[in-house]
């Protein structure tokens, strides 16, 4: 029991040095497991109630927690529960063929954008298949547009193996939003933003919008680089969105990308 006791204190101590470095921010995380694991890290700062108010969906067993548990500049960000994927049982489950082509799509351009080699095509659409949980023929139909995009000499810059690439790349808001961004390229100084939608013709309002918050979490990050947001279309278009201006202007010359 002495030694438990021993072991718990400088449990303690590490949790302590460990949260008491951040500078600027500090992010706990914890994976739920069927089985809990007491008196985790995780457990430990989540058992305490923060001094804002608790979100509408906050379990109301923590609500006689007192506000002065945790100091007021720590933030509680509520964790995503989900399933444990079991790879026994995940091959016999049957196929769903309720997939878009615009989340298949970018499932092509995430495997195929993100290789160091290039994929055989039959490997590639088994790989798609596999994680969409759709046949191999509906990932062949959509090939066509995929390759399109990696080809077209406008586009190749945010698909070249030089510059450092995330596909895709999830972030969190300040205000505690899930946002996922399709693709993220860094080329020179600048990041560059990117959305991969099936439509033809410009993007709407929706999107501008969208790809503004993006924007407004990514300066957050690397507040000494230019931020660009721009849709690419599965037309092989390109539309940059205008920061003045809220609208997406259509690139047709690579030289365009450096204004």
């Amino acid at each position: 029991m002495q030694e438990a006791s021993r072991a718990r204190i400088e449990e303690g101590a590490l949790l302590y040095v460990a949260a008491t470095r951040a500078k600027r921010h500090l992010i706990i995380t914890g994976s739920e497991k069927r089985s809990k694991l007491k008196d985790s890290w995780w457990e430990v700062c989540a058992g305490h109630r923060p001094a804002q108010p608790w979100p509408d969906h906050a379990s109301p067993a923590l609500s006689h927690l007192s506000e002065h548990d945790l100091p007021k500049t720590v933030r509680f960000v509520e964790s995503l529960s989900g399933k444990v994927k079991n790879a026994a049982t995940e091959s016999t489950r049957p196929f769903v063929t309720a997939k878009t082509d615009e989340e298949i799509l970018h499932t092509l351009l995430e495997l195929a954008g993100n290789a160091e080699r290039k994929f055989d095509r039959d490997y590639l659409f088994q790989k798609v298949g596999q994680r969409l949980r759709v046949p191999f023929q509906k990932v062949q139909q959509v090939w066509p547009k995929a390759l399109k995009i990696l080809s077209s000499p406008l586009l190749k810059v945010f698909f070249s193996l030089e510059n450092k690439a995330y596909s895709p790349w999830n972030l969190v808001s300040a205000q505690g939003e899930l946002q996922r961004l399709d693709r993220v390229v860094y080329w020179g100084n600048t990041v560059w933003i990117l959305a991969f939608k099936d439509i033809e013709g410009p993007p709407g309002t929706v999107q501008a919008l969208q790809l503004t918050a993006y924007a407004k979490t990514m300066r957050f990050l690397e507040p000494r680089r230019s931020i660009r947001c721009a849709v690419i279309t599965s037309e092989a278009s390109l539309f940059v969105l205008d920061d003045l201006t809220g609208e997406f202007l259509p690139i047709v010359d690579p030289s365009q990308l450096h204004l």
